[in-house]
């Protein structure tokens, strides 16, 4: 079997460069079983039988692309191994930046095709003559997966609303990767996204939401809320994000045994304006 490694450059133009590079391996794994029978001296039986094997696949290289080869342990709605390769990353939202991205497609991706082959034939001799006669029969299959990434991808966005936006963005029990069941979206993940000048809340938690995780957004000039927590949600964390210039900037009208008397627990979170009082920290950023 020969084994063929293909490098890909270290970077492409604007793509996240990881530690090592990725390999293509392929080879083929051919066969033969002939068979020659002389019946008679002016007749004989040819019979042969051939699978061929081809295969290639493109991976990564001592597990370079893993998320733990490179340091990354993003919080899932369905987690995954350290040795599982990392996800696709985009970056956007600013005017005239080139962000870096990655694309690593079904990586680790691989295809086979397989051949066999059966030939059954017989030769006559007749004087001067030669006749031959004879089935070739061939089978061939090909297995493939798709090229998507399976591993998932995850978009980093400044986002901008307008007059005509409602909430930059709304966690709520209508979501598709809310509990159908029970009817409620809870230990969801949200950080680092930048939400400007919605026309409603900045983000939003809606009834039935609990144990989710805000950390280190940004929400500046919405008409309404910067964040909001309302109706029935609780046990949510909202830590170190940053607001100002929404009405109010952190705005919590659940009850409970949180911080301030509300369900949820805002931790070092920055806002000039809120509802109710000490939710929280006021100043310069």
């Amino acid at each position: 079997m020969q084994m063929t490694e293909v490098q890909r450059p270290r970077s492409w133009q604007g793509r996240i460069p990881y530690r090592l590079l990725s390999v293509l391996v392929s080879g083929a794994q051919p066969g033969s079983s002939p068979l020659v029978s002389t019946i008679t001296p002016t007749l004989v039986h040819e019979a042969s039988f051939g699978p061929s094997v081809t295969r290639s696949s493109w991976k990564g290289k001592n597990g370079n692309i893993s998320r733990g080869a490179n340091g990354i342990d993003l919080r899932l709605l369905y987690p995954v191994t350290s040795g599982t390769n990392v996800p696709d990353f985009g970056f956007s939202g600013n005017n005239n930046i080139s962000y870096p991205w990655s694309y690593l497609g079904a990586n680790p991706w691989f295809q086979a095709n397989t051949t066999i082959n059966f030939n059954d034939k017989v030769t006559k001799v007749f004087n001067k003559h030669t006749l031959k006669a004879g089935i070739f029969v061939q089978r061939a299959r090909k297995d493939q997966i798709a090229w998507g990434n399976y591993n998932g991808q995850v978009s980093f966005n400044n986002l901008y609303g307008g007059s005509s936006s409602a909430n930059g963005i709304s966690i709520n029990a209508s979501l598709g990767f809310a509990n159908p069941g029970l009817g409620v979206a809870n230990t969801l993940y949200v950080k680092s996204n930048k939400v400007t000048a919605f026309n409603w809340d900045g983000i939003h938690l809606d009834d039935g939401t609990f144990s989710n995780t805000l950390v280190t957004n940004r929400a500046e000039n919405n008409v309404m809320a910067g964040i909001r927590a309302t109706g029935q949600s609780s046990n949510n964390t909202i830590q170190n994000n940053h607001m100002r210039g929404d009405h109010p900037d952190c705005y919590d009208d659940t009850h409970g045994t949180g911080t301030s008397g509300t369900a949820n627990f805002w931790i070092r979170d920055i806002g000039f304006t809120e509802f109710p009082a000490g939710i929280c920290k006021h100043g310069n950023e």
